[in-house]
C-alpha cells in the first residue's frame, strides 16, 4: 500500500479518477473543507491511500516514485493515466518506451507526486 498526503486532496482525488479510468474512491472521511482526512482507491491492484496534507509543508516528487505496472494488455491505461497526468506536470520520460519497457512514462504532477507507470 502506499499513502499520498496532498494539498487539495479532494480535487487530487477526482485527477487521479479520472486518470486510472476508476469508479470510485473509498471515503473513509473528510475535514469540513471537503478534502480527505482518508481515502482509498484500487490501482490494478495496487493500493493508494490519499489524505489531506494539513500540518506541513510538501516536498515535491523527487524522494520517492511511486510506480504502476499495467502489463502486457494494459497499452490503453497507461496512455489515459499520461493524458490526464501530464496537465501541469513535470515530464521526466515522456510517453513511449525505454530500455527495459516498450511503453512507459514518469513525471511529477501537479500535486508534486511523482509517478513511473508502465505496460
Amino acid at each position: 500500500m502506499i499513502q499520498l498526503y496532498v494539498r487539495r486532496s479532494d480535487t487530487a482525488a477526482e485527477f487521479y479518477k479520472e486518470a486510472f479510468g476508476l469508479d470510485g474512491v473509498a471515503d473513509f472521511g473528510r475535514h469540513d473543507d471537503g478534502t480527505y482526512i482518508h481515502s482509498q482507491f484500487n490501482i490494478g491492484g495496487q493500493i493508494l491511500f490519499l489524505s489531506e496534507l494539513t500540518d506541513c509543508e510538501p516536498v515535491a516528487g523527487n524522494t520517492i516514485q511511486i510506480c504502476i505496472e499495467f502489463g502486457k494488455n494494459g497499452e490503453e491505461a497507461v496512455r489515459k493515466a499520461y493524458d490526464v497526468l501530464c496537465d501541469g506536470a513535470k515530464i521526466e520520460h515522456s510517453l513511449g518506451p525505454c530500455e527495459w519497457n516498450p511503453l512507459l512514462f514518469s513525471l511529477v504532477d501537479k500535486f508534486g507526486v511523482n509517478w513511473c507507470v508502465y505496460l
